[in-house]
């Protein structure tokens, strides 16, 4: 299973490797994690984005320990998205 989260008011200049440094910490086993932010067609953020994890032990400690936390001087949040098989 691939654990999808919606991680919302990111700061335009987080990048898709911050997100993947950030929720690595999170990461017991060999499938890293992967993050796409969506962007508009300028190619600026939207402020948000999607992060995958691979067991939902590292899901629920992401969101655990990563809602409503700062990045970047921003309160993150973040939310359980749906379950990939």
């Amino acid at each position: 299973k691939v654990f999808l989260f919606f991680i919302a008011n990111l700061a335009f200049e987080a990048s898709e490797h911050d997100l993947i440094e950030l929720f690595g910490s999170f990461v017991n086993g060999d499938l890293p994690p992967d993050a796409t932010i969506v962007r508009a067609e300028d190619g600026r953020s939207k402020g948000f984005g999607f992060v995958t994890l691979s067991t939902d032990a590292e899901a629920q400690n992401a969101i655990n320990s990563l809602n409503d936390t700062d990045l970047f001087g921003r309160t993150i949040v973040v939310r359980m998205g749906n379950k990939r098989n």
